[in-house]
């Protein structure tokens, strides 16, 4: 197979809600910061961070199909800026959101731990 297909089929990026760009810290609701990461073939890098307006701004946010459509636009705002990644790790997600995600062709994936540790078994798998 060509070199540069094979490239474009490994290729992609992923995001990491974390609050000090170490640890997988956040509930995707309450997270302000994004760790973009390129993954191509076997080696990862952090390309960018993104900052985002919290889709949960209070305690015990949920959402379903009767919830405010202020808080639906403020998950699918967050979807958007994270929308050329293949999936999105948080340490934890709401029913709701991670279905938002799903609709706007997001993974969702849940870790609890060191960025480097997910990231190093994500490429040797």
């Amino acid at each position: 197979m060509n070199e540069n297909v094979m490239r474009a089929i490994t290729s992609y990026k992923i995001a990491i809600a974390t609050k000090d760009g170490k640890v997988v810290s956040e509930h995707f609701g309450h997270s302000k910061k994004f760790c973009i990461v390129s993954i191509d073939q076997n080696a990862w890098k952090v390309t960018e961070v993104r900052e985002v307006e919290p889709a949960c701004t209070g305690v015990g946010c949920t959402y379903s199909k009767d919830s405010s459509n202020s808080h639906l636009e403020a998950i699918e705002k967050v979807a958007k800026v994270l929308s050329d990644c293949k999936f999105v790790i948080v340490s934890q997600i709401g029913y709701g959101a991670e279905q938002v995600l799903m609709d706007n062709r997001l993974e969702v994936r849940l870790h609890k731990g060191f960025i480097i540790d997910y990231l190093n078994s994500l490429i040797t798998n």
